[in-house]
């Protein structure tokens, strides 16, 4: 939740204009007694704090001083070690004290043997690779009462941007803030602008000979409010972003200069490019077989090096290595492609859930956390893929950069403009069509045979999951999802399309059956539920979206449209009555359902239609309405009667 920080480690402390002083005892117990109102929960973020001085090149020396009232042992395991990342090379850091204070006003200071160094790839879990390591504070005696205190102090190298600065501060954390605070001292002739979002404030400036310290300041901060399908932290939490770089164009610029002499050409690169082409009859099945090689047999490895993981390796070295992040794999796949004479550019994006650069806040390198391929397109616009996705088809829609702004390489000829956007999903991309037959038994069994066809993100979700499993495994896989899509129903048997042709739509069968589907009520009259088809997603899928009344967050969910078309044969029954037909529709969403009866089959055919991938908090109702009218409808039974 906090920025990266470098660590030189020594045990000080600073006393100056612009530095963290070491409190006293009393002092800090006075902030623990004005945090009662606040000590309802397991801990209170007593203090909150940041002084960033601005040095006349730009970089930065940041001050940050941390106080935290511990009031259970579940904040204890949370808070107790602290874990500081800071960019090995990059960053000078000093730790300046860390202690913990008891209720009765002792403090334990933290020795060296509480303080642990890593670097980021030996965190284990991930593939990543970065120059960020982390010095970890097991802080000492701990309990319910204590409040731990630390600073430390960052000391930029150099800016990333040649005399250009910028950062970020965030308000919120799990646990309630009594103060917060972010002070900027910054040369008087430095011009910048700052956007707070989220928050409302106003800085407190003072001035000094030759600089201007603007103070940012709050207090009594609600705890960051969870919900399920919420975007990502960063998308909702309050900050305040401050930069001195004056447009978007000169962050474009910027990256274009690191990253543009990486795709410089060689033999073996125009050779492979020339190899994989051969025999295409079209420039789509090139880029075609260029984005298949890149996106399934380069490996994805995070690789957070160079200018603040800015800059990417060169594509003969991802060659080499066949391992790289999105930049590296991007940059391969744009020499590979100037290769054969197909003009590409890199487009830079917050790839985050639920998040989007904001054209209208001052410009930042730290809005962007993903790069994709943009290639030009005969009408003058562009087309987006993500070498990244093993599971996308050039001809298939990603959801997951669906809507995204980009920030093009301006320098290129071919971008007219800096700004882009990634084209909306349409519901249509990601339909799952399903095809439901039946026959019901004279024994009430009802014997059911599905045919399932997914497309776009609900195409690779699905192949995600079957490949998940073993194939003697998916057997149990499909049982599941027949039983979660009726209980006790029991599988036949299953097939699945080729999980490796990701041009075809992926496919598969389930043929499954219900014994004693048919509620007898009394004698001669029965219900049968008219159930879905054994696939993903079923109606229950959606049921915890919707729990709530409102929303504080936007919620995310798929643009999608699910289909279902089924057929009954009903044998010695015959129906007395069938359930009403569903129309709803809002700016959402849609909801139908239509039954019918024609002699001896009944017919039913349901849709859901979503048409936004993510729900303002204000048009949750809608949303709402159009799920809860599928799940009322998914208990749908119509009226039997025996022959």
């Amino acid at each position: 939740m906090r920025k990266a920080l470098g660590i030189l480690l020594a045990l000080t402390v600073v006393v100056s204009w612009g530095c963290v002083c070491q409190e006293s005892t009393e002092v800090i117990q006075q902030r623990v007694a004005n945090a009662e109102h606040l000590a309802t929960g397991d801990a209170v973020i007593l203090l909150d704090k940041a002084h960033v001085i601005v040095a006349d090149d730009g970089s930065l020396d940041s001050t940050m001083h941390e106080q935290i009232l511990l009031l259970s042992w579940e904040a204890i395991d949370y808070y107790g070690q602290v874990v500081l990342p800071y960019l090995e090379g990059r960053e000078n850091f000093t730790l300046l004290y860390a202690q913990s204070i008891l209720e009765d006003g002792n403090v334990v200071m933290l020795d060296e043997s509480g303080i642990i160094r890593t670097s980021y790839s030996e965190g284990g879990g991930e593939e990543a690779f970065a120059d960020i390591a982390m010095l970890t504070l097991q802080m000492p005696s701990l309990r319910p009462g204590v409040v731990i205190d630390y600073a430390y102090r960052i000391e930029q190298q150099s800016p990333d941007l040649e005399n250009e600065f910028y950062d970020y501060w965030f308000f919120e954390w799990d646990d309630p803030v009594l103060q917060s605070e972010y002070t900027l001292d910054v040369p008087a002739d430095f011009e910048f602008a700052w956007h707070a979002t989220g928050i409302v404030l106003e800085p407190v400036i003072q001035t000094a000979p030759d600089r201007v310290r603007y103070g940012f300041m709050t207090s009594d901060i609600a705890p960051l409010a969870y919900e399920i399908g919420m975007p990502s932290v960063a998308a909702v939490e309050s900050n305040l972003v401050i930069s001195s770089i004056e447009t978007w164009e000169d962050i474009s610029k910027w990256w274009w200069n690191l990253a543009n002499v990486q795709w410089e050409l060689t033999p073996e690169l125009v050779s492979l490019a020339e190899g994989l082409v051969a025999g295409a009859e079209t420039e789509e099945d090139a880029i075609t077989r260029i984005f298949d090689y890149v996106s399934r047999q380069i490996r994805y490895v995070s690789l957070g090096l160079g200018t603040s993981g800015y800059e990417p390796r060169s594509a003969q070295e991802t060659l080499a290595t066949q391992y790289g992040d999105c930049k590296d794999q991007t940059v391969l796949m744009i020499a590979l492609l100037a290769a054969i004479d197909i003009e590409a550019i890199p487009a830079l994006m917050d790839a985050a859930d639920g998040a989007n650069v904001d054209w209208a806040r001052p410009p930042s390198p730290r809005a962007f956390d993903h790069v994709v391929v943009a290639i030009s397109t005969d009408d003058g616009a562009w087309r987006y893929l993500d070498p990244t996705c093993a599971l996308c088809a050039t001809t298939s829609t990603d959801g997951f950069i669906s809507g995204k702004h980009v920030l093009l390489a301006l320098e290129h000829p071919l971008a007219a403009s800096a700004q882009g956007i990634v084209p909306q999903s349409d519901p249509q991309d990601h339909l799952v069509r399903c095809t439901l037959e039946g026959v019901l038994t004279d024994e009430d069994a009802l014997e059911l045979k599905a045919h399932v066809e997914t497309h776009g993100d609900n195409d690779m979700g699905m192949r995600d999951l079957v490949s998940y499993y073993r194939p003697a495994e998916r057997e149990n896989l499909f049982a599941a999802i027949v039983d979660f899509s009726w209980p006790q129903a029991t599988l036949d048997q299953f097939t699945t399309s080729d999980l490796s042709d990701l041009y075809t739509p992926f496919t598969y069968d389930v043929q499954y059956q219900k014994r004693g589907a048919v509620r007898w009520i009394s004698g001669s009259t029965g219900l049968l539920p008219l159930p879905y088809a054994a696939a993903i997603p079923l109606p229950a899928d959606y049921s915890e979206l919707v729990i709530s009344q409102s929303r504080q967050h936007p919620l995310l969910t798929p643009c999608e449209r699910i289909e279902l078309h089924a057929s009954i044969e009903l044998g010695a029954h015959h129906v007395d009555e069938l359930p009403p037909n569903v129309l709803l529709e809002n700016e959402i969403g849609s909801f139908q359902a239509n039954y019918r009866l024609e002699g001896k089959i009944l017919s039913y055919e349901r849709a859901l239609v979503i048409y936004v991938n993510q729900v303002p908090a204000d048009l949750y109702p809608l949303y709402r309405e159009v799920i809860l009218a599928m799940l009322e409808d998914a208990e749908a039974m119509a009226v039997l009667k025996r022959e």
